[in-house]
């Protein structure tokens, strides 16, 4: 396989990792919505009030899912020079050290990007928002 295609899946990882994230964002809105708009107003307890007062052992799932999209960055862009480095440096494209750096700077935005936001909708104005709000 050439190691330049390779080089790209770090920026594909990015761009996933933020539509995950983003979808993520939008389940824990819809999330909140139910809680205080629809079941705040009735007598019995719904799925959102159970889920908030129940204690749920933590698998740490969440976590390993988010780390997946950094582990398997740092994984291509490793496996790419390992195939890179059998040439002599002046024969490396100029495109792979370009790829390289760039696929840097995504590994570093990915981590933010994903990094675990406070449930609390008062810390996240995002998650204060109404549901309906357009993206």
């Amino acid at each position: 396989m050439d190691p330049i295609i390779l080089l790209f899946y770090p920026l594909i990882a990015l761009v996933l990792s933020a539509s995950w994230e983003q979808n993520n964002l939008r389940v824990r809105q819809i999330g909140v919505y139910i809680r205080e708009k629809i079941e705040s107003r009735t007598s019995s307890r719904g799925w959102e009030q159970y889920r908030v007062d129940s204690r749920v052992k933590r698998t740490g799932t969440a976590i390993i899912a988010r780390c997946t999209f950094i582990i398997t960055q740092i994984a291509t862009i490793v496996l790419s020079w390992r195939q890179l480095s059998l040439l002599p440096w002046t024969q490396i494209p100029r495109t792979a050290v370009i790829l390289t750096v760039v696929d840097g700077i995504a590994v570093f935005v990915t981590y933010f990007v994903i990094r675990t936001l406070p449930l609390d909708p008062k810390h996240v104005p995002a998650l204060a928002t109404d549901a309906h709000t357009a993206d």
